[in-house]
C-alpha cells in the first residue's frame, strides 16, 4: 500500500507534537468540515519503523509497554507509518470509560486503539496532504484489524452532536476536510465542541476539612505565560477510600508557599496548604466566569500522566460567530483596538456579540484632535472602521477619502461619550447616525451577507446598501491606488435617495439629541438611549392651582384632594406632581397592573410622614373599581384586593396617596402561575451601588449562558430588579426554584453577596433575593414611582447602562417622562413569550 500522491522518500521523524483542537461553544454548520466523535481515552501517536513499535503520549512518554495488543496489531501492519489516535477501553455497552483506561493491566479488552490520522506511510510525509486523504488512506491501512477503530467522519455536525448527547458521549471533533496536520498548533482547522465541560488543571494545593473528610477542596490552576494562575477549586467526585491516597500524595510535594501568582478566593476561613506543581487531573464543572475562573462546582474526575503540567492551559471557548470570522475569511483580531487603549478611566466598550437577523452600521461623530466621522460595518462579529474626514456625502460626484483603521467591538455602535484626555482618541464622540445595511443585489441570509461583505472587503471593492436614519440607499468602498495601504474612497452610488445638499449639517446625536460640542459640556449626559420612535406626549391633568379638582376619566369621575400637599420635601413635589406623572405613564405602566391585585402602600402627609399598607379595600372604594375575593388566615371572612385595571383606578389609587404601585407577578386570570420570575438585588447598608451593578452583571453572565432572557430595572430604592419572561406557563415553586438556581450560581462567584433569608446571618452582604416568587408577594411596578427623596422612578434599563455610573437617582419625577417617550417601553418583553422552562433544565442536565 502506498500513499495517493508519491513523494520523494524521506526520514521519518523521531517524534511529532499532535495537532490541538480549540475549544468552541456549540456545533458548527459548515460544510467545509468533517465531524467525527471524540473519544474519552489517551492520545497516543504510534510511530512504525523496520517492525520496531513506539506509542508516546502528549508529553512524549513512552506508553508502548502499557498496551500490548496494540503494538502487536501495528507491528501486523506490514507497513512504516505514523498514526495519531486515542487508546480507549470501552464498557460492556460500548462506552469508553476512563477508569477502566486507568486501572488497564495490559491484557483486559475490549482496548482499543481509535484513530483518526496517518501522518505518514511507508517514507512518504502526509501531514501536508488534506485530511480526507489522509483518512481515506488510514481507513484502507486499518481495516482488517479489530483492536483498531477507525474514527468514522460524518458530514452533519449538529446531528453527530445531538447523537452523542443522546449517548453520554464526550463531544464532537470538526475538522476542516482540507486541512494538513500542523504540529502543537491549536487553531480553526480542529475544533471541539464537548457535552460537557472538562478539562486538565494543575493542582496547586489543598484546603483542610473541618469534617472528617482527608481534605475539603483541591486548588488548580493552568499556566498562562509561565506562570501557574489559579482558576478554581474541586470538593466533589472523590471516592472516600481514595481521599486518603490522594492526601497521601499532595504531601509528598508540599511546599512553604503558594504556586500560584494570583490570589486564591473564597477560602471561607479553611487553612490552605500549597504542593509543588506536578499533579495534573481532570475535572468537570459548569462554565466559565467572565473573569476567567471556572463557576463551581466542579467535579474531580481522576489524575493523568499523559502530559506535562506546562503544556496545561486554559481553554476558553470560542464563540461561533467568530470561529466563522476567522476560517472563511482570516478577518483581524481586536489586538490593535485593545493595544491602543487603557480601560482604568476610559468608557469604551471591550466587547460585545451580534445578536439580531441583520447587519449593523454606525457613523460616530468623533471630535479629537480634529472633527471627523468613524464609518463602522459590522463583519464576521465586529465592527471594521474607517475615518471619513469630511465626511459622508449624499452627492455621487463627490468621493470622500476614508482611512481604515482598527477594528471595534461590537458594542462600540453603541458608544456615545467623552473619552478622557491622555487616552488614544480622546475626545466627545455621538451617534451620529446607526441602522442596518446589506451588500447591494444581495438579499439572502444575515451569513450569506456577512460572507459576501468579506468577500469584497477582501477585494477591495465593496457595495452595500445604507438603511439609517441620515444615510440610505447604495454606497461603495473602494481601496485606491497609489495612496496609503489602509486609502479607501467613499462614494454615494446614484439612486433615488442621492441629492446634493450637504448631509453633515445635521449635526446631532440621533439618540440623545447632543452634538459633539454639547456633550464635551460636563453636565451633557452621556448615558446612550436606544432609539425609537417618539411617542405623543400626553398633555398634564391638572393646572398648578387649585386645591382640589374634579375629572373625568374611562367615564368615571374622580374628586381629586389636597394637591398642593408636599410629598417630597427635598424636591418639592406635590400631590399634584404624583397625579401627573401617573396620567401621562399610565400608557405604560397600566399593563403591569392590569388583572392584578395591588397592594397599597399609603403615604398620605408624604414620604417624611407615617405611612401604612392597605390590602382589603371591601366597603372603602367605589363599585365601578375591579376587586378581586380572598380570605385571610387569621380572620374568616371575604375580602377584596384592588385590580388596576385602567387610568380611573390607576387615579384613584395615587390620590389615596399610594405612591408607589405594587402589584402581583401573576394574574387573577392564574393566580398560581405568574408571569415573571425576579431576582431582586437588595444591598445592605455597607454595600455600593457599583456592587450590586457587579451583581446584576454576573446574573446576566449566567442567563446567558444558559440561553435565558432578562430584563433589568432599577428599584428606585438602593437596588435593582431583574425580570425573566414566564408567560404563567409555570407555578411560583418552579419560579423560584430557577430564581435559586441563578442567585445560587451568580453568589458563588462574588464574595460580597448572600443567598440567606435570615438577615443577621447574611453578615452586611448584597442579598440575592429569589423568595420574593410566591403567591400574593408584591413589587414595585416597571414606571412606578418610589417614595424616596428625588421622586426616584423604578426605571427599566438596557444591559449596556448596567455598568459603572449608573446611578438611579438619574431616574426620577422630572426626567422619567421624557426617557419613557424615547424609548418606549423596553420591558416589555417580560409581557411577551415565556421562557421554555424544560428545555432549559434539559440542557443543564
Amino acid at each position: 500500500m502506498t500513499a495517493k500522491r508519491r513523494q520523494t522518500p524521506t526520514e521519518m521523524p523521531d517524534r511529532i507534537s499532535p495537532m490541538l483542537c480549540t475549544l468552541v461553544k456549540q456545533p458548527l454548520d459548515n460544510p467545509e468540515y468533517l465531524y467525527e466523535i471524540k473519544w474519552d481515552g489517551y492520545r497516543i501517536i504510534s510511530f512504525v519503523q523496520k517492525k520496531q513499535v513506539r506509542m508516546t503520549s502528549r508529553s512524549g512518554l513512552d506508553y508502548t509497554k502499557r498496551y500490548p495488543l496494540i503494538e502487536a496489531a501495528l507491528k501486523d501492519l506490514g507497513h512504516e507509518v505514523i498514526i495519531d489516535g486515542e487508546v480507549v477501553v470501552f464498557d460492556e455497552h460500548g462506552m469508553a470509560d476512563f477508569d477502566a483506561l486507568q486501572l488497564y493491566n495490559g491484557k483486559r479488552t475490549p482496548i482499543r486503539y481509535c484513530v483518526f490520522d496517518l501522518l505518514w506511510l511507508d517514507g512518504n510525509d502526509l501531514r501536508p496532504l488534506p485530511l480526507v486523504e489522509r483518512k481515506e488512506l488510514l481507513r484502507l491501512l486499518v481495516k482488517k484489524s479489530s483492536v483498531f477503530q477507525f474514527s468514522e467522519s460524518v458530514d452533519d455536525g449538529p446531528a453527530l452532536y445531538r447523537q452523542v448527547l443522546e449517548e453520554n458521549r464526550e463531544g464532537v471533533i470538526a475538522k476542516r476536510r482540507e486541512s494538513s496536520y500542523q504540529e502543537g498548533i491549536r487553531n480553526n482547522d480542529w475544533l471541539k465542541v464537548p457535552t460537557r465541560k472538562r478539562q486538565e488543571f494543575v493542582i496547586g494545593g489543598w484546603a483542610e476539612s473541618d469534617k472528617s473528610r482527608a481534605f475539603k477542596n483541591l486548588l488548580f490552576g493552568a499556566y498562562e505565560d509561565g506562570r501557574l494562575v489559579w482558576i478554581g477549586r474541586s470538593g466533589s467526585g472523590y471516592k472516600e477510600k481514595e481521599m486518603r491516597e490522594i492526601l497521601d500524595k499532595l504531601k509528598a510535594l508540599e511546599r512553604d508557599t503558594s504556586p500560584f501568582v494570583n490570589r486564591v478566593l473564597d477560602t471561607k476561613g479553611a487553612v490552605s496548604h500549597w504542593v509543588e506543581p506536578k499533579l495534573i487531573a481532570n475535572f468537570e464543572f459548569a462554565t466559565w466566569t467572565k473573569s476567567g475562573r471556572i463557576r463551581k462546582p466542579a467535579t474531580f474526575l481522576g489524575f493523568r500522566d499523559d502530559k506535562k503540567p506546562a503544556q496545561v492551559v486554559r481553554e476558553l471557548p470560542k464563540p461561533l460567530a467568530e470561529i466563522e470570522t476567522e476560517t472563511e475569511a482570516g478577518a483581524a483580531s481586536l489586538g490593535e483596538y485593545y493595544g491602543k487603549r487603557t480601560f482604568a478611566d476610559n468608557p469604551e466598550p471591550t466587547g460585545g456579540k451580534p445578536s439580531d437577523a441583520r447587519l449593523r452600521f454606525v457613523v460616530q461623530q468623533h471630535r479629537a484632535t480634529t472633527l471627523h466621522y468613524d464609518l463602522r460595518l459590522e463583519m464576521g462579529g465586529v465592527l471594521k472602521s474607517w475615518a471619513v474626514p469630511k465626511g459622508p456625502s449624499i452627492d455621487p460626484a463627490v468621493k470622500r477619502l476614508a482611512m481604515m483603521t482598527e477594528d471595534h467591538p461590537f458594542d462600540y455602535r453603541n458608544f456615545e461619550g467623552v473619552i478622557p484626555k491622555g487616552n488614544y482618541g480622546a475626545g466627545a464622540m455621538i451617534i451620529w447616525d446607526e441602522g442596518t445595511y446589506q451588500p447591494v443585489g444581495n438579499a439572502g441570509t444575515k451569513t450569506e451577507q456577512d460572507r459576501e461583505m468579506r468577500r469584497q472587503w477582501h477585494k477591495g471593492a465593496m457595495k452595500f446598501k445604507l438603511n439609517g436614519s441620515k444615510l440610505k440607499g447604495e454606497y461603495a468602498l473602494a481601496r485606491t491606488k497609489g495612496r496609503a495601504e489602509n486609502a479607501w474612497l467613499l462614494i454615494k452610488l446614484k439612486d433615488r435617495y442621492a441629492g446634493d445638499t450637504d448631509i453633515t449639517e445635521k449635526d446631532k446625536s440621533i439618540r440623545s439629541g447632543h452634538t459633539v460640542e454639547t456633550l464635551a459640556k460636563p453636565k451633557a449626559m452621556t448615558t446612550p438611549k436606544k432609539r425609537t420612535a417618539s411617542v405623543r406626549q400626553r398633555k398634564p391633568l391638572l393646572d398648578t392651582t387649585g386645591k382640589e379638582a374634579v375629572v373625568t376619566i374611562d367615564g368615571h369621575e374622580l374628586k381629586l384632594t389636597n394637591l398642593n400637599k408636599v410629598f417630597w420635601p427635598d424636591a418639592g413635589y406635590t400631590k399634584r406632581d404624583l397625579l401627573n406623572y401617573y396620567h401621562q405613564v399610565a400608557p405604560y405602566i397600566l399593563p403591569y397592573l392590569k388583572d392584578r391585585p395591588q397592594s397599597l402602600n399609603r403615604f398620605p402627609n408624604g414620604i417624611r410622614g407615617k405611612s401604612f399598607y392597605q390590602k382589603d379595600v371591601t366597603g372603602k372604594v367605589p363599585g365601578w373599581i375591579d376587586k378581586y375575593p380572598y380570605r385571610s388566615e387569621d380572620e374568616d371572612r371575604r375580602k377584596n384586593f384592588m385590580l388596576g385595571n385602567n387610568e380611573a383606578s390607576l387615579l384613584y389609587m395615587a390620590n389615596l396617596a399610594a405612591i408607589e404601585m405594587n402589584p402581583w407577578s401573576s394574574t387573577i386570570r392564574k393566580p398560581d402561575h405568574p408571569d415573571w420570575c425576579i431576582l431582586d438585588l437588595d444591598p445592605d447598608k455597607g454595600n455600593t451601588f457599583e456592587q450590586v451593578i457587579q451583581v446584576a452583571r454576573v446574573i446576566k453572565d449566567v442567563l446567558d449562558e444558559v440561553n435565558i432572557p432578562g430584563y433589568c430595572k432599577t428599584s428606585g430604592s438602593t437596588g435593582l430588579h431583574i425580570y425573566i419572561p414566564l408567560a404563567a406557563k409555570y407555578t411560583y415553586d418552579q419560579s423560584q426554584l430557577l430564581a435559586r438556581w441563578i442567585a445560587v450560581h451568580a453568589n458563588g462567584q462574588l464574595d460580597f453577596t448572600s443567598v440567606e433569608r435570615m438577615t443577621d446571618k447574611r453578615k452586611g452582604k448584597i442579598y440575592i433575593d429569589f423568595l420574593q416568587n410566591r403567591p400574593s408577594a408584591t413589587l414595585a411596578a416597571p414606571y412606578s414611582l418610589r417614595p424616596k427623596p428625588g421622586a426616584t422612578v423604578s426605571m427599566p434599563l438596557h444591559w449596556d447602562e448596567v455598568k459603572p455610573g449608573l446611578d438611579m437617582r438619574d431616574f426620577n419625577l422630572a426626567n422619567a417622562l421624557d426617557r419613557i417617550r424615547e424609548n418606549g417601553d423596553i420591558f416589555k418583553p417580560v409581557l411577551g413569550k415565556g421562557i421554555d422552562l424544560k428545555k432549559i433544565l434539559k440542557s443543564l442536565e
